[in-house]
């Protein structure tokens, strides 16, 4: 339960145990807003302590951890969105 082991067993969870594919609704879907610059500044500028008792910002914190995508939502409304894709 460490990494970087940690990052393989979850990438492959589904060839270590059971799992199953859910599929998405027939029902009406949601649009999403695209954040706003300001939001999104805001989250990267966020600052806290690791485990390790560093100082961390949160855009850096997802560089270090390999962070595959991340989308954070805030009363409805995507304030932060950041994949390894749209970096």
């Amino acid at each position: 339960m460490a990494f970087p082991e940690i990052r393989w067993s979850l990438s492959h969870m589904r060839e270590l145990v059971p799992t199953v594919s859910v599929g998405r609704s027939d029902g009406a879907r949601v649009s999403f807003n695209e954040p706003s610059a300001a939001d999104t500044a805001a989250v990267e500028a966020l600052a806290f302590t690791d485990m390790n008792g560093r100082s961390r910002r949160f855009d850096e914190a997802l560089f270090d951890t390999y962070t595959d995508g991340i989308m954070v939502l805030h009363r409805g409304r995507i304030v932060f969105e950041r994949s390894r894709l749209n970096n």
